[in-house]
């Protein structure tokens, strides 16, 4: 055999390494274990629980909220905490302002309103008092009939990858053709999240909660707490002698309860 022979038999050779076996059972459950335990991460957990089979996308959408309610239906005479405390009829453009908002609704159940008039000039080069403005009236009362005020809610999702690549309305869609549900969280050590109400596509009451609330314990004005949110609203422009200050709260356990 020519040298040249040789070298084409060692290319064109095929090599394979020296199996042994040995009997251990010990070994043969071990290895069997090994080869189980791969095989179960890649099905059960790769595949079935991750899903890793599949393509992600993270979603984009907004949500947009608007106070709806009507002063017709409402009865001073008729809500048991205005019996407590004064109560006023106030429009939902009233109770938030402006009516309309992307984040957590902050919905007004308790107003101060202070009338304050001007006590240093306003062309003054030294104000002697802590403040030019000085309280003269306070207003405190409660928004009549809030519980029977509603939520309206609109919402809408997209993963816009997959929608311009396929333009498949899977991947699209808002509150008024999906089906949704309204969840609350839990309070506690377990927390937790329940189901409201579920809410069916094509449903007229998809964009409309209920808002509800009552005094804690039914302590009345006891239930009140600190201010939540401050506002500065002038009677007329800045430049007159006074102006009036509202004070916001909601009602809750701690805080605000929505």
């Amino acid at each position: 055999m020519s040298k040249s022979e040789g070298v084409l038999d060692g290319l064109f050779s095929y090599r394979m390494a020296k199996t042994v076996k040995v009997n251990d059972r010990w070994l043969t459950i071990l290895s069997n274990a090994c080869y189980f335990l791969i095989l179960g991460y890649i099905v059960i957990w790769k595949l079935g629980l991750e899903k890793a089979y599949l393509e992600y996308e993270p979603v984009v959408g907004y949500v947009k909220q608007e106070l709806v309610g009507s002063t017709p239906q409402i009865n001073i005479a008729e809500e048991e905490y205005c019996k407590d405390m004064k109560c006023r009829l106030c429009d939902a453009h009233d109770v938030r302002y402006p009516n309309t908002d992307t984040r957590e609704p902050l919905i007004t159940t308790y107003v101060r309103e202070a009338r304050q008039e001007r006590v240093c000039h306003r062309n003054a080069t030294r104000c002697p008092f802590a403040s030019p403005f000085q309280t003269v009236l306070w207003d405190d009362y409660l928004v009549a009939g809030i519980q029977h005020f509603q939520l309206k809610l609109y919402h809408a999702v997209q993963a816009p990858t997959f929608f311009f690549q396929s333009r498949d309305k899977r991947f699209v869609g808002d509150s008024k053709h999906m089906q949704g549900r309204l969840v609350k969280t839990k309070r506690g050590a377990f927390g937790g999240i329940t189901t409201v109400k579920d809410f069916p596509a094509n449903s007229q009451v998809t964009s409309h909660i209920r808002y509800e609330y009552e005094f804690v314990h039914g302590d009345g004005v006891e239930a009140i707490y600190e201010p939540v949110h401050l506002g500065v609203a002038w009677t007329s422009p800045v430049d007159v002698e006074e102006r009036m200050m509202l004070t916001r709260s909601t009602i809750g356990r701690s805080g605000s309860e929505k």
